[in-house]
């Protein structure tokens, strides 16, 4: 409940500030172990468990969440 006393800004920081938290413990140099750069993205398979799914899970939930 005190989530939605924030307001449409507060909200929009905290999704921010929980974005930028996620993608500091995510992202990496060569997170899909490439190795060598000038692949084409149909050449890259997923990973399981995808090491970027809660980084494009929290991506969308922002973007769904702040246009309402």
């Amino acid at each position: 409940m005190k989530y939605f006393l924030l307001g449409r800004k507060g909200r929009t920081m905290t999704f921010f500030l929980r974005s930028l938290e996620v993608m500091s413990r995510t992202l990496r140099r060569d997170v899909y172990s490439l190795n060598t750069p000038g692949f084409f993205i149909d050449q890259v398979k997923q990973r399981d468990p995808d090491p970027l799914a809660a980084a494009r899970y929290v991506t969308v939930l922002e973007i769904t969440c702040t246009t309402y």
